[in-house]
């Protein structure tokens, strides 16, 4: 079953002049003016860094990618799973957050053995777990400053935010969110680590605060957002929030929320996406395609 960034020499040259300049800085620093263009950060971080590896091969019209979510441990059985998703035809991983437990610098440097072992470029969205022990400053300082990251590749807006806390966001977050979505584009897709609704339904709030959550939801319709993801309860689900297709792809290897078969097993997700929409499938960890 498939599931579907001195002053300016502006005066002297004007425009041309001045694009020639900041090119100039962006080599001098390392930093791609495509990647900055689509959201990366010169001030580094491993999520700038895989963002430049993405964006600077050829794109095709269509692209496939992995995605998974809550990989923390203790007895985290992600390390099962890494070898199905290096085999994999995905260009590149999008990690949904909770990689580590409590955010201890040990735990990172397991959670990243792993996900290098995958030999494909990541990105990873920071989870609630990431904010145990030293925070958002021990994450920010592995994969950069950056709390909101989008980018193109081929016809597709990918759009990374962060709302690990729960909260709503800021006004000036959302307008940017909204001014980047606003953007042209045949496929939107969203990722995130807390689900706008807990998709266990009714008595069940694992999920962004109501707030938040009515806030980002009117934002993402009014853009046309094709897809969220998101993860933060561990297990399978998909559906809609008012019409509003979403993936919860909890089940990358923390301990599960449920024993039904239907939910409660350890999955990555391999997602194509191109003029022809958006196509998800849920691939079990040592099992068939689902």
């Amino acid at each position: 079953m498939r599931i579907l960034r001195c002053p300016l020499p502006c005066s002297a040259g004007g425009i041309p002049s001045l694009l020639r300049f900041l090119a100039l800085v962006c080599v001098l620093l390392g930093v791609s003016s495509t990647a900055l263009a689509q959201g990366g950060s010169p001030a580094g971080g491993l999520n700038h860094r895989m963002l430049e590896q993405i964006t600077s091969s050829p794109a095709g019209s269509s692209v496939t990618f992995l995605v998974v979510g809550d990989t923390r441990g203790p007895g985290s059985r992600f390390g099962f799973l890494v070898p199905q998703m290096r085999d994999d035809g995905g260009e590149f991983v999008i990690h949904l957050g909770d990689l580590t437990n409590r955010g201890a610098r040990k735990e990172y440097d397991e959670a990243l053995g792993h996900l290098k072992s995958i030999r494909k470029p990541f990105l990873v969205v920071v989870g609630n777990h990431e904010l145990v022990d030293r925070g958002r400053s021990r994450f920010e300082g592995i994969f950069g400053p950056r709390r909101d990251l989008w980018f193109r590749r081929g016809g597709v807006l990918f759009l990374l935010v962060d709302n690990a806390d729960g909260m709503p966001l800021s006004r000036e977050r959302l307008r940017k969110i909204e001014e980047v979505l606003g953007q042209d584009a045949p496929v939107k897709l969203v990722f995130m680590h807390q689900p706008l609704f807990d998709p266990r339904g009714e008595g069940f709030r694992h999920a962004m605060d109501p707030k938040g959550t009515l806030e980002l939801l009117k934002v993402f319709k009014a853009a046309g957002v094709s897809r969220i993801f998101a993860s933060h309860v561990h297990g399978f689900f998909e559906g809609d929030w008012e019409g509003m297709p979403f993936t919860i792809s909890g089940g990358g290897g923390a301990r599960l929320y449920s024993k039904d078969p239907a939910h409660g097993f350890y999955h990555y997700h391999r997602v194509t996406a191109g003029p022809e929409g958006v196509e998800v499938e849920t691939v079990p960890m040592g099992g068939y395609v689902r």
